[in-house]
């Protein structure tokens, strides 16, 4: 498990992580917490073992259609 820093509105987060769900089946966090900086917002990603069926392409794949 880590936390990820994302800049910007927790709005637009969460859009692009349900597009990511849609297109490609992966849920990559749940939910958003407001970050120390203002303009920002952090994730909690927890990897478990239901990832080992996916392939590394498949992982890269969510994480760029995330930005």
């Amino acid at each position: 498990m880590f936390h990820l820093k994302l800049d910007g509105e927790p709005e637009c987060w969460l859009a692009s992580r349900d597009r990511v769900a849609r297109e490609t089946g992966i849920w990559l966090f749940g939910n958003l917490r407001q970050s120390q900086d203002p303009a920002a917002c952090e994730v909690e990603i927890s990897i478990g073992s239901s990832a080992l069926t996916l392939r590394n392409e498949e992982i890269v794949r969510a994480v760029d259609l995330l930005f």
